[in-house]
């Protein structure tokens, strides 16, 4: 509403101060004009400064601070410069310019000869405090009748121009679309694909549909309607179902959430990443794992085989593999070197304790220090054996 300014006229707020114990204001008619009065003076103005031609009523609704309704021209028999809009309503029977809306350097309305098809939509705030009922008279004239349709639209598949109304509503533009989305009762059958195009008659996009065989699924397909264009879709949610559309920022969430960072050390508390993702300690070959965001921006990474299982064959390419305790303090390590593999502390001087180790079973499987000592007991026994047996000999 750029370059438009409006007013509640005296008459206009007398009547809003009427407005209560449940009476109904009824928004009777509207009107365009030309010629402009001084600002300070649009209050006093019972009418407009030369009317040119009714406006239609399409709708009302309420807003935080009144009522908006949605006024609409199309052309008249003789153009004019549109420079005013007034608003009529009334309580009892005396009908009352309620609001007065100017713009001072107006604007040109070409005549029906020069446009057939022009519309102007305009959509006027009536402030009140006493909130009440209210209705509106809508114009039937402005509403299409089948026959108007039929003049418009060819049904073996032509073009129409101009507004399509449907109880009471229009459908314009995208704007008009997205704002009247949901008010219609029945569905609008559409054979063939739907074009739509730009006021100047360019294309834009197209949109069809097809079922691929009895029984199977559905296809829709939105398309431009040149060789080469592509199609923006805006306003698409995060998905929530594994058949919606995902968004960009969606995507993007969830590649950023599981990619991998390459690292040359262990991560800490201050290497940032987000829940779920993963980073490789170059140096060490050790994957780890963020678990956890505090509030006030530190992180928890754990490696993502502690105190788990690997059910699969795990490659580890490099020299050395180390381990670590809970406190990131390195306590030996696994070399493989000439077809042999070593086990070591990480510092000079630090010993290293297999615990958990089997009876050995084979002549390579290593021993545990039970199987050791029960083989040396043994062994001393058989010496004790012997050495009495060999008592015996000497003393006959």
């Amino acid at each position: 509403m750029a370059n438009w300014i409006g007013v509640i006229t005296n008459a206009g707020n007398n009547l809003l101060a009427e407005w209560v114990n449940g009476k109904l204001l009824t928004f009777e008619h509207a009107a365009a004009g030309s010629g402009t009065v001084p600002a300070e003076a649009l209050q006093t103005q019972t009418a407009l400064t030369a009317q040119k031609q009714t406006v239609h009523i399409m709708g009302s609704e309420r807003v935080s601070n009144g009522i908006r309704l949605k006024l609409r021209i199309t052309a008249p028999q003789t153009g004019y410069t549109l420079n005013q809009f007034g608003i009529w309503a009334k309580l009892g029977e005396v009908t009352t310019m309620i609001a007065l809306f100017q713009h001072n350097q107006g604007i040109p309305i070409p005549s029906a000869n020069e446009a057939p098809d022009f519309v102007y939509t305009f959509f006027a705030t009536v402030m009140a405090s006493n909130m009440g009922n209210w209705t509106i008279r809508v114009d039937p004239s402005a509403l299409a009748t089948m026959q108007d349709l039929e003049k418009k639209l060819d049904r073996a598949g032509g073009t129409m121009t101009g507004d399509l109304y449907m109880n009471g509503y229009s459908i314009y533009d995208a704007e008009d679309m997205l704002a009247k989305r949901g008010r219609f009762s029945d569905g609008v059958l559409i054979s063939g694909p739907f074009s739509v195009s730009e006021k100047n008659g360019s294309p834009l996009f197209a949109l069809s549909g097809y079922q691929r065989s009895p029984g199977h699924e559905i296809v829709a397909e939105l398309y431009g309607n040149q060789p080469g264009t592509s199609i923006i879709i805006c306003g698409v949610a995060a998905p929530k179902n594994g058949n919606e559309a995902a968004n960009k920022g969606y995507v993007d969430g969830e590649i950023k959430k599981h990619a991998t960072s390459l690292l040359h050390s262990p991560p800490t508390e201050s290497t940032s990443g987000e829940i779920g993702q993963f980073a490789i300690d170059q140096d060490t070959g050790l994957i780890y794992k963020c678990v956890m965001k505090t509030h006030d921006g530190r992180y928890r990474w754990e490696p993502i085989f502690s105190g788990g299982d690997i059910t699969k064959t795990l490659n580890i390419k490099g020299e050395r593999i180390f381990f670590e305790d809970s406190d990131g303090n390195p306590v030996f390590f696994i070399r493989a070197y000439g077809g042999k593999m070593f086990i070591g502390g990480s510092t000079p001087g630090n010993r290293v304790v297999v615990s958990g180790v089997d009876d050995p079973q084979n002549s390579d499987d290593a021993a545990n220090r039970n199987y050791v000592d029960n083989q040396i007991a043994t062994m001393q026994s058989e010496i004790a054996r012997l050495e009495k047996m060999i008592k015996t000999q000497q003393n006959k």
